[in-house]
């Protein structure tokens, strides 16, 4: 009983509660994603996303325009970005498009010219994985369960 006064008590103190209630608020909004170093998911994930942006066959032009890729004017090689502000916003971008609160996530993130390509493992479409792709501005431009 002694407890539950004593948390009544520091509840209404206006500085408890208002602190309370700062950290309830801003501890979800300073949540950042980190960036997932190479692995064997890398290394599946890479020659897929090289197929889809630098692809001739008119299936990987089908894909791309589904997708709202423009085709490269030369071929462009796809990389595992790991520089957190990087992530960070890939993360951000994923909360936008999924209209979540702010969440830490642990991510892939593959630069190909000027585009994003994001798989967060924990998001997933049923049995698939999800890889978003993004503007170098992070504009969404479409998903691929694969």
């Amino acid at each position: 009983m002694t407890r539950l006064f004593f948390y009544y008590r520091a509840l209404r103190n206006p500085v408890v509660a208002a602190s309370l209630a700062s950290a309830a608020w801003c501890g979800p909004l300073m949540a950042q994603s980190t960036c997932r170093p190479a692995d064997g998911v890398t290394r599946k994930t890479i020659p897929l996303v090289d197929s889809i942006i630098n692809g001739r066959t008119a299936t990987y032009r089908l894909l791309r325009d589904s997708l709202r890729l423009a085709a490269p004017t030369h071929s462009v090689n796809p990389s595992l970005v790991t520089k957190t502000s990087v992530c960070a916003n890939a993360g951000k971008a994923l909360d936008a498009l999924d209209t979540t609160a702010t969440t830490a996530r642990n991510l892939y993130v593959y630069q190909v010219g000027s585009y994003y390509a994001v798989e967060d493992p924990t998001r997933s479409m049923g049995e698939f994985n999800d890889l978003v792709f993004f503007t170098s501005g992070w504009v969404y431009k479409g998903d691929l369960p694969y």
